[in-house]
């Protein structure tokens, strides 16, 4: 169901299909449809960023994350899942601190995480490896 409980649309539906055989640019075309059969819904934006993000364009993707009002980060249900996409894309991008900045707000497990990919991709491998390990035991 849609946030207005409707059935999701056709176009919803293809957008899943294309992107279950990597079918990124086919993917990106439905969920773009399908966000305007879907008012208000912010799955169709979600999949949209991720079919960006797979297909290497980051920066479509993080103004798609940053400026679509249909995602709001405060949203109780999908707020978590929009600041984790926007860290990845952040990270994707070669800006960690603007990935860890993202991340705010996400469980203290999930921030754990992007510090430590930040890290890593900067090449810090004991600082990334500790950040993973930090909390645990």
């Amino acid at each position: 169901m849609t946030a207005a409980g409707h059935p999701p649309s056709a176009a919803w539906e293809d957008g899943l299909s294309w992107a279950a055989r990597a079918r990124w640019r086919l993917a990106e075309d439905a969920f773009e449809e399908a966000a305007d059969e879907m008012p208000g819904d912010p799955r169709p934006a979600l999949a949209r960023a991720v079919c960006l993000l797979a297909r290497g364009r980051v920066d479509a993707a993080l103004v798609l994350l940053e400026t679509d009002r249909r995602l709001d980060a405060d949203d109780p249900l999908w707020g978590g899942r929009v600041r984790w996409l926007r860290a990845c894309a952040r990270l994707a991008g070669g800006d960690p601190l603007g990935a860890e900045q993202a991340a705010a707000g996400l469980s203290a497990v999930e921030v754990r995480r992007v510090k430590a990919a930040a890290l890593l991709r900067e090449g810090r491998f004991a600082e990334g490896v500790a950040a993973l390990l930090d909390g645990r035991g």
